[in-house]
């Protein structure tokens, strides 16, 4: 048998395509030859921080956690709780007390709210010390057992004004819990 011989290129023009062809094939290969060694490169640096980072992170693990910051998230979140349920607690009635309270010469002093111990306090300021009893009917009114407590009742000594003389008046406290009003 004879051999035979294709020659694809026979003619001059084709060759210099074949040839360009071959020189561009060969040019995009090592364009993607170069990516990937970078690509792998890249890989291997990475890898090699998050093995680091790992470490670093194991470390900081095995640390015991006295020597960090001290967290006020507790105490946050106590005072959040006290916060939530003095929202929650209907105070109209205690207000009501007060707000119904005509007495002349009574005067409001202070309000003190302590949810953490349930508790509403009162201070009145008052010209006799028998008005003590006027002032316990009057926030007492309304209720079947009385929830407000007189806790202490004091004298005040009063300066003169150049209007009124000087004289005696008296402070009184008074207490209730807030889950009976």
């Amino acid at each position: 048998m004879k051999p035979m011989y294709f020659d694809f290129a026979a003619k001059p023009i084709f060759r210099r395509i074949w040839q360009l062809f071959a020189v561009l094939a060969t040019l995009i290969l090592m364009v993607f030859g170069g990516q990937i060694s970078q690509f792998k490169q890249k890989n291997e640096t990475i890898d090699a921080q998050a093995r680091e980072a790992q470490a670093k992170f194991s470390i900081l693990q095995a640390k015991p956690a006295a020597t960090s910051q001290p967290s006020h998230a507790p105490a946050f979140s106590r005072q959040a709780n006290l916060a939530a349920q003095l929202l929650q607690t209907d105070l109209s009635k205690a207000f009501a007390s007060l707000e119904n309270l005509k007495i002349p010469g009574v005067r409001l002093q202070s309000l003190t709210l302590n949810a953490s111990q349930n508790l509403v306090e009162v201070e009145f300021e008052f010209s006799q010390l028998g008005q003590t009893s006027d002032i316990s009917e009057a926030l007492m009114s309304g209720y079947a057992k009385s929830p407000w407590q007189l806790m202490s009742a004091n004298a005040l000594a009063r300066a003169s004004t150049q209007s009124a003389s000087a004289g005696t008046g008296f402070t009184g406290r008074w207490q209730a819990k807030l889950d009976q009003l």
